[in-house]
């Protein structure tokens, strides 16, 4: 049995890029014509917020959902993953970092569009320094996605644009 030339093996790692970009353009094509066809005004609102882009904001849409599912923002949290992992041993509570029960993708953009929030919006960023007083910054981040998560939740449940705080 012949093995494969490395110019063969490269040819072969060439297609399968290929296929799989073809395949990410088309999901994404995909996904954009849904949004403009049922919510582009919901697209629209949620680029409003400080740190939201396009594409955070068309993830949104399509991880949430109805936000109307989620009863009250700790649901919300919750269902992010931005709330802290609680283990309670009889009158002991213990509480720890961030829960690994979450929507992880869903909680990497919003840390992501956290960071970006902060340089935009006055409000975040004194709400971040503020706050970085006494902890590091990777923990006030978390603090600050879920300011940023309970304003995408008024966005989206009253479907008014969001108005940048001033400090």
């Amino acid at each position: 049995m012949q093995t494969m030339s490395g110019q063969d093996a490269f040819s072969n790692l060439i297609r399968s890029y290929e296929y799989h970009r073809e395949q990410l353009l088309t999901l994404s094509r995909q996904i954009r014509q849904r949004i403009r066809e049922y919510d582009n005004e919901l697209y629209s609102l949620l680029k409003s917020i400080s740190g939201i882009g396009p594409l955070t904001s068309s993830a949104l849409i399509t991880e949430l959902g109805d936000i109307n599912r989620f009863p009250h923002v700790d649901h919300l949290s919750s269902f992010v993953g931005l709330i802290p992992r609680v283990r309670e041993s009889g009158e002991t509570i213990y509480t720890g970092g961030i829960t690994f029960r979450c929507n992880s993708f869903l909680r990497t953009m919003l840390i992501e569009a956290s960071w970006q929030a902060i340089r935009m919006n006055p409000a975040l960023m004194q709400y971040y320094h503020h706050h970085l007083i006494n902890n590091k910054g990777h923990k006030v981040i978390i603090k600050v996605a879920r300011k940023l998560l309970n304003r995408i939740r008024y966005v989206m449940k009253n479907r008014k644009p969001y108005v940048t705080g001033v400090a």
